[in-house]
């Protein structure tokens, strides 16, 4: 990921309407979510639980419950400063800035740790029982850990046990993957102005589109759970997003600040959109995450945890069954 100069940011376009109320304010938990990165704001996971989060403080991870406000301890403190946090298959992945790659079993706490190269990790994701596959053809296969490094690699590993099994390479530093919950395709986005598909069907890698964003640089990627669009976040400050079936743009959502805010879009029209001031100067965004079931938004700061409640109801009142 190479350090680009910050954007000046455009205006919110008028002809869209701002400040609907998707979500409200519903909890503050005073428990700090660290992030080893100003670029790398990834750093607060809700995987399986709506009440339960992990996060990074004092370079350990640790599991927070919003119900108990119990802290549960799931590392000691890591050598190296942690960058990167995914939580799958009963098990905690964290990456470092020079190259580290840690996991670690939530359940008994033993873990591994390794090199992967001598650049920052950027992301760690999963590829693993693709829905097109019987429940046997899952049983007979091993969770892969896709690894998106600076030193323009994406490395396929076997998951715990973090045997390489694959690499590909990319023509510039690889920010961010993500594979799409059907288990098919992968995207990823680079330190360029592509965004690259994969078909990883049947355990394999095979680029089959090329996309254009025309930004300088793409930080991060996701699905929605239809696995048949995706948003790319871009170093512009605007968030492209893509339908799967046409290679173009459906949408592009204008950021409106840098830091201190969090921007909720309606995934239906992509007109209205939620400001939210979070931040403040010392308390900078560390993370965003909604529980598994979708009612909740968590967003990680510096020193504390904010919870918003999604507002369902009026959600299903919009005149439409096509939800992202």
């Amino acid at each position: 990921m190479t350090n680009f100069a910050k954007p000046s940011y455009p205006r919110p376009d008028d002809a869209g309407r701002y400040n609907p109320e998707f979500v409200v304010p519903s909890g503050i938990y005073h428990q700090p979510v660290e992030s080893g990165h100003w670029q790398l704001q990834d750093c607060l996971v809700c995987p399986e639980k709506r009440h339960e989060l992990y996060g990074f403080n004092n370079n350990a991870i640790y599991k927070y419950n919003t119900r108990t406000r119990h802290v549960d301890t799931i590392t000691s403190k890591y050598s190296f400063i942690p960058v990167s946090l995914n939580i799958g298959f009963d098990h905690a992945v964290i990456t470092g800035n020079r190259g580290e790659l840690s996991v670690i079993n939530l359940h008994s706490k033993v873990g591994k740790s390794v090199r992967m190269g001598a650049t920052i990790n950027n992301c760690i994701g999963f590829s693993h029982d693709p829905l097109y596959m019987t429940p046997q053809e899952q049983r007979n296969t091993t969770p892969h850990l896709l690894v998106s490094s600076n030193d323009r690699s994406i490395r396929i590993l076997s998951f715990p046990d973090l045997v390489p099994m694959g690499k590909i390479t990319m023509p510039q530093a690889v920010n961010h993957t993500a594979v799409s919950p059907d288990g098919r395709l992968m995207v990823t986005v680079s330190d360029d102005d592509t965004v690259k598909v994969f078909d990883i069907r049947g355990s394999t890698y095979t680029m089959v589109q090329t996309l254009n964003t025309g930004h300088q640089a793409s930080y991060s990627c996701n699905w929605n759970r239809l696995s048949d669009q995706f948003a790319v976040a871009t170093a512009q400050g605007y968030v492209d997003v893509y339908d799967i079936r046409f290679p173009r743009k459906l949408a592009q959502i204008r950021s409106t600040e840098l830091e201190k805010y969090i921007n909720v879009v309606d995934t239906r029209n992509f007109e209205e959109v939620q400001r939210i001031r979070v931040g403040e100067d010392r308390d900078p965004i560390t993370g965003v995450t909604f529980s598994p079931d979708g009612s909740t938004l968590y967003a990680g700061m510096r020193h504390r945890i904010l919870e918003y409640d999604v507002n369902t109801l009026d959600r299903c009142r919009f005149g439409t069954t096509s939800l992202a």
